[in-house]
This record gives C-alpha cells, sequence and structure tokens, in this order.
C-alpha cells in the first residue's frame, strides 16, 4: 500500500503544480517530450493508478488479478464490464485533468 499511497501523492502534486502554479504562469511549460502538458498529465493521473495496481498485483499477488471474475470470457460480460467502467470512470478524469492542466 505504501508504494501506490505514495504514487497517488506524487500523481496529486503533479496536478497541483500543472493546474496551479504552470497553466497560470507567464510562461508555462506546454510539453513534455513529444506530448502536450496537458495529456501527459491526464494519463499520469487517470490511467496510472490501474497501471501501478496492475504491476503491484503482478508482483506481490498470488491470485488472478480478474478475482473473482477469472472465469468469465475477456470478450464476455467481463469485458464489457471493464469497457463501461473504461468510459464512465478513466476517460472522464482523463479529459478533465487534461483540459485543467493545458495552459
Amino acid at each position: 500500500q505504501l508504494y501506490f499511497t505514495s504514487y497517488c501523492c506524487v500523481a496529486a502534486l503533479l496536478v497541483f503544480w500543472a493546474a496551479a502554479v504552470n497553466a497560470p504562469s507567464v510562461a508555462p511549460i506546454t510539453h513534455i517530450g513529444l506530448l502536450p502538458i496537458g495529456t501527459a498529465v491526464g494519463a499520469i493521473v487517470s490511467y496510472g493508478p490501474v497501471v501501478v495496481a496492475l504491476l503491484l498485483c503482478a508482483v506481490y499477488d498470488k491470485m488472478s488479478w480478474r478475482w473473482p471474475f477469472h472465469k468469465e470470457k475477456l470478450l464476455g460480460a467481463f469485458g464489457f464490464f471493464a469497457f463501461a467502467g473504461w468510459a464512465a470512470c478513466l476517460l472522464p478524469v482523463y479529459k478533465f485533468v487534461s483540459l485543467l492542466c493545458t495552459p
């Protein structure tokens, strides 16, 4: 839990920096490498916790990451609800944070 909590704290500080410090500044940073800052911060905040949780599950957990739905087909009910979860939770967070952090 320490790894996941640390990641979430760093992501929260990144959003604060990008939205409150960088965006209203006179000369804001607009890109991180090839990615616009809003896109990068939005992806880190919305998709990052899912990736970190799956990595921690792969390293430390002996059970399937899909438990208790491990018997469901990926393109069946599990896939439908995974897509619905992405559309209802991850996508709106990504869009909101990317708009908030774009200078």
